[in-house]
């Protein structure tokens, strides 16, 4: 039997940095995460609109510690100017994934055609996959409900072990 998903939520919301508000979010989508992926939430955190904040979160986490399975972004995906979290996730991602998106997309179509005004990305950095959600509690775990049943095979992929790079490239160069 494999050891529990490990996953962190990043939240990107200014009102919560700057303002103080209350992060309602965050807490449901742990909980949400914990029971529905039975997923072990390592890491949480909120972080501003600002595109080298989140792009480091990430990073951050996948790289240095707690190197989750999952890293899960919720908010700044939406169509406002100060809407980033794609790009900056876009900056340290070393893989895309537009599969998981469109699998996102249809699955929630019929629940909530909004979901179409999310600009969201998906991918791998490190051993991680990185998700973003759109924000706020109902898009975010109606987006992630359709995903749920190929996470679990999708980290079961990462935590292979991973080739030497050098050694890639001269399979496919000869």
């Amino acid at each position: 039997m494999s050891p529990p998903i490990t996953a962190a939520i990043l939240l990107v919301s200014d009102s919560v940095c700057r303002d103080n508000a209350e992060d309602t979010v965050g807490p449901g989508l742990t909980r949400f995460v914990e029971v529905r992926l039975a997923a072990m939430v390592v890491a949480r955190m909120a972080v501003p609109r600002v595109p080298g904040r989140i792009s480091q979160q990430i990073r951050n986490w996948a790289i240095n510690g707690p190197h989750p399975d999952l890293i899960l972004t919720c908010g700044g995906t939406g169509m406002a100017p100060n809407d980033v979290t794609p790009e900056a996730t876009l900056a340290v991602l070393e893989r895309r994934h537009p599969g998981l998106l469109e699998l996102m997309r249809i699955r929630c179509f019929l629940r909530s055609p909004r979901i179409f005004l999310a600009c969201c990305e998906a991918g791998m950095i490190h051993n991680s996959l990185v998700i973003n959600l759109p924000g706020g509690f109902g898009p975010a775990t109606i987006s992630l409900e359709a995903l749920l049943d190929v996470i679990e095979p999708a980290v079961a992929m990462l935590r292979q072990p991973r080739p030497d790079k050098d050694k890639l490239k001269t399979a496919f160069i000869g």
